[in-house]
């Protein structure tokens, strides 16, 4: 791969990137950017198929301490930023500020595939900032990435605003390919048809990620969720996530979700805000859910209420705890919901505890 400018491949792609892949500050504008104050005239040639604009890039080496500025342009169809990108390096310490334009992707750091397929870097404390643009811009969704690698830990985005053209826009703090995404976070301030994650993994433990909405958000939540849908679970498991709502209309919250892996002491905190469905742990296969907890302080929830629930795992001591708000539909403290004649789930010692609010709901 050339850098330092700007160039076109047989693929027809332009790719922006500094000569080091470290310490580096690149600043996008709609005619021209700027490479560690150097500039470059944009070439405007709309017949790219991709546009890849890189902070930093390595195929061997670390990539670290690297800042993306975006402040205008039209990046549609498949432009994407990387705070950092390396193959077999790890990215750290990279950030993207985001300031308006329009493109489909978006990484605070980004491991890629080696030549065995195998994702080998960790992704940890890289940020990605949204002040503003067009999400899915030409078409399709957009994803956001604070960091995606082998582990994802303590990668952070900061979602202050923005609209998409077509679909949603998929927000994960984190998302671990093999190994574990641990200690990711999402702040929402404001943002339409977001579908948000404080992170993923395919086949590792999801832990200790958090989700706050504060603003006026539209779409949906998730503190963590396990992507490993297996006949059996793997051993990993969606734990000690925490999801904060403040504000926002939203399909559904989740503490924590998998499939055949389980979902442990996930919370949920509801202080405002519209939602149809919250719950503090599912599993849509045989994963148990455990020990999951709700608590409603104030806002609307206007189909469902579940400390924990599953199709076919066990749900036990799960708790949902109602304080005030107002509460339509059904509150369940925990439930199995799909008989199986060769599963016998347990369903045991779930709690529900009501304090206060307007109540309408069955329980």
């Amino acid at each position: 791969m050339r850098r330092g400018g700007v160039f076109k491949t047989v693929s027809a792609a332009i790719d922006v990137a500094p000569t080091d892949p470290s310490n580096n500050k690149v600043e996008v504008n709609d005619n021209y950017y700027t490479i560690n104050n150097t500039n470059y005239t944009f070439v405007k040639d709309y017949d790219y198929d991709f546009i890849y604009v890189y902070g930093g890039y390595s195929e061997n080496e670390n990539v670290t301490n690297n800042t993306i500025i975006f402040n205008n342009g039209i990046f549609a169809f498949n432009g994407t930023l990387y705070g950092g990108y390396s193959i077999y390096g790890n990215l750290s310490d990279n950030t993207v500020n985001i300031y308006g334009g329009s493109f489909r992707g978006v990484y605070g750091g980004y491991t890629g595939y080696s030549l065995n397929n195998l994702y080998v870097g960790d992704a940890k404390n890289n940020t990605v900032n949204i002040y503003g643009g067009t999400f899915g811009a030409g078409g399709g969704y957009s994803d956001i990435y604070g960091g995606y690698g082998n582990n994802a830990i303590n990668n952070v985005v900061n979602v202050y605003g923005g609209t998409t053209e077509y679909l949603a826009w998929n927000v994960y703090g984190g998302e671990a390919a093999n190994g574990n995404a641990e200690n990711n976070t999402v702040n929402v301030m404001g943002g339409e048809n977001l579908l948000v994650d404080g992170a993923t993994s395919w086949l590792g433990n999801v832990r200790n990620n958090v989700v706050n909405v504060n603003g006026n958000m539209s779409g949906s939540v998730c503190g963590g969720r396990s992507y490993h849908y297996g006949d059996d679970g793997n051993g990993s498991i969606v734990t000690n996530n925490a999801v904060k709502v403040n504000n926002g209309t939203l399909s559904y919250v989740y503490g924590g979700e998998a499939g055949t892996n389980d979902v442990i002491a996930n919370v949920v905190d509801i202080y405002g805000g519209t939602i149809d469905r919250v719950s503090g742990g599912y599993t849509d296969r045989t994963g148990n859910v455990t020990g999951n907890v709700v608590n409603i302080y104030g806002g609307t929830v206007n189909e469902y209420l579940h400390g924990g629930s599953s199709r076919y795992g066990n749900v036990n001591n799960n708790t949902v705890n109602i304080h005030d708000g107002i509460i339509s539909g059904f509150i369940v403290g925990g439930e199995s919901s799909w008989y199986n004649e060769d599963i016998h789930s347990s369903v045991a010692n779930n709690t529900v505890n009501i304090y206060g609010g307007t109540i309408s709901a069955s329980i």
